[in-house]
């Protein structure tokens, strides 16, 4: 029901943005989206500076189970026709098969600036702005339903 949000894998690295990130997901502001190549990644850039590999096991496997509907597949034939850093392209790919309306990552750099029909609607970093944009979408997409009786209901 709420905006998809694929997450780059620097912005899933540092344990408390990613707590942060999924806390909001689990509240229901966004519907978070990765990839296995960028879980992958994920894990391999952790235990490559110091983490145990078993608790990062563990994150990633957590994170997989309790978002299960996160994961994109289906992406690989896009990564050729992707222009953004070669790098990445496999992040755009799975942002756009995921028809992600925004692509989270600290390295906007290295992805398209305006959209296209074969991409995104927007890169953008999890800065303040990026939550509060976050906030108005999911008030203004929700706000007919949160003024109805079935919402009233729910929140006696």
């Amino acid at each position: 029901m709420s905006f998809p949000a694929f997450f780059d894998t620097n912005v899933l690295y540092g344990a408390l943005l990613n707590d942060f990130i999924l806390e909001l997901a689990d509240s229901g502001l966004f519907r978070p989206l990765w990839s296995k190549d960028v879980l992958f990644e994920l894990a391999k850039n952790l235990v490559k500076n110091g983490e145990d590999p078993a608790l990062v096991e563990k994150r990633v496997g957590t994170m997989e189970r309790y978002f299960a509907d996160a994961l994109v597949t289906g992406y690989d034939d896009l990564v050729p026709t992707m222009t953004n850093d070669k790098k990445d392209r496999h992040v755009l790919a799975a942002a756009v098969r995921g028809s992600a309306e925004v692509l989270v990552t600290f390295n906007v750099k290295d992805f398209p600036t305006s959209p296209s029909s074969r991409s995104t609607s927007r890169s953008s970093t999890p800065t303040p702005s990026f939550w509060i944009s976050s906030i108005c979408t999911t008030r203004r997409r929700y706000a007919p339903w949160l003024n109805s009786s079935k919402a009233t209901t729910l929140r006696r």
